[in-house]
């Protein structure tokens, strides 16, 4: 328990995912086949107090130019939700249908507390 000596403004919130991450994909490049699939897996995801996100937590992949073959994790949220496991968003599969760069981003759907 915290005990408060002073009288003043004080923020008391969850934390949350924060930061810039990227995906790195294996193998790299693929061939534009609609057969060929490549795995992706992100980097450690952080939260605003520097700890490893939670298990579970889901993210919003938004893709251009190809297809995420993972499961929706929760079909009430529009998109296509992808849990974390460890730290890190992984094992998006994906197909390039396109004879160019497949992209990849994502989001974090909104919570009010």
């Amino acid at each position: 328990m915290t005990e408060v000596d002073r009288l003043g403004l004080f923020t008391i919130a969850p934390s949350s995912p924060y930061g810039d991450f990227e995906f790195h994909a294996l193998p790299d490049s693929l061939f534009a086949d609609s057969l060929s699939v490549s795995q992706l897996i992100s980097d450690t995801i952080l939260n605003n107090n520097f700890t490893v996100t939670n298990d579970g937590l889901v993210f919003i992949i938004n893709t251009s130019l190809c297809i995420c073959l993972n499961e929706d994790a929760d079909t009430t949220i529009d998109g296509l939700q992808v849990p974390i496991s460890n730290g890190v968003l992984e094992e998006l599969n994906s197909i390039n249908l396109h004879f160019r760069y497949c992209n990849y981003s994502c989001k974090q759907p909104l919570w009010f507390c």
